[in-house]
């Protein structure tokens, strides 16, 4: 081949599809409810990685959650994980101008290919130098 790409799943620690980020089960979006129900804003730039979504109970802890998946009884983003909300531009856009923000349901997922951990590279892999390695997540 002319170019290879290789692509990397390559989550932060506490990542926003993590079960675990809320308190929740992995896969619990599989138990009838669906996803997590997220208020994302889109970034002006169009780039992806200046975008950001804030979960809606933290926004609203008073939803439905007999019919919307949320984190367990007595959860509290600002008690139990404010690193997702702190400094996150979606829970202050969408608190202050829902109408700016977008819906979006997230599915809650293992913790997976951490950049501190497991997201490398099997060694039995041929690379070289020359390829091109896109992380996501």
């Amino acid at each position: 081949f002319d170019e290879v790409i290789w692509t990397q799943d390559y989550h932060p620690a506490g990542h926003i599809s993590f079960g675990s980020t809320h308190g929740l089960a992995p896969f619990a979006h599989l138990g009838g409810k669906g996803g997590l129900d997220m208020m994302c804003i889109s970034p002006q730039s169009g780039l992806t990685s200046e975008g950001a979504c804030c979960p809606s109970y933290h926004l609203n802890s008073s939803m439905d959650c007999e019919t919307n998946l949320c984190p367990p009884a007595g959860w509290s983003y600002a008690v139990n994980n404010s690193a997702i909300i702190t400094a996150n531009a979606a829970c202050e856009t969408c608190a202050s101008n829902p109408g700016s923000c977008f819906a979006q349901e997230q599915a809650m997922w293992t913790d997976h290919c951490l950049q501190d951990g497991d997201s490398t590279f099997p060694t039995s892999l041929i690379k070289s130098p020359a390829d091109t390695v896109v992380q996501k997540g």
